[in-house]
C-alpha cells in the first residue's frame, strides 16, 4: 500500500472543506483585509484539493504536471495578494477605512429631548407653555 494513495482522500476532502471556510470569508466579512485572508485561505484549499485528487503515477506520487501547476497558482496567488494588500493601503488612505459598507460610520446623535428648538432654557416651545 502507498501512503501518498490512502492520504488522497482525506487530503481531497480538507481541501474542500478549507475551500468552503475560505468562500464563506470572502462573502461574509466586511472589512477588505479580512476578505483578502479569506480569498487566501480559499485558494489554499483549492490548491490542497488538486493534490488529493490528482491521479497518482507509477512512482506513488501525483502528477507532476498538476504539481506544476499548482506551484504557479501559488506564485500567482502571492503576487495578487501583495497587489491587493497596496490596494487595501491605498483605498485606507484615500477613503480613511477600510469596508465596503456605503454607510458612513456611526457618530454621536443628539437625543429628542437636547435638541436646542425645544429647550426651556433658550425659550422654546416647551419653555412658553410652562410659563
Amino acid at each position: 500500500m502507498d501512503t501518498m494513495a490512502d492520504a488522497a482522500p482525506i487530503f481531497a476532502v480538507a481541501g474542500a472543506l478549507i475551500l468552503v471556510v475560505g468562500l464563506f470569508g470572502v462573502f461574509d466579512r466586511p472589512d477588505l483585509l479580512g476578505k483578502i485572508i479569506a480569498l487566501n485561505v480559499a485558494a489554499s484549499g483549492a490548491f490542497t484539493f488538486l493534490i488529493g485528487s490528482a491521479p497518482v503515477d507509477e512512482g506513488g506520487g501525483p502528477d507532476p504536471v498538476l504539481q506544476a501547476l499548482v506551484l504557479t497558482g501559488i506564485v500567482i496567488s502571492i503576487s495578487v495578494t501583495a497587489y491587493a494588500l497596496s490596494l487595501l493601503r491605498r483605498v485606507a488612505d484615500e477613503a480613511g477605512r477600510t469596508t465596503l459598507d456605503d454607510e458612513p460610520e456611526a457618530g454621536p446623535e443628539e437625543s429628542p429631548e437636547e435638541s436646542p428648538e425645544e429647550s426651556p432654557e433658550d425659550g422654546g416651545a416647551e419653555g412658553i407653555r410652562d410659563a
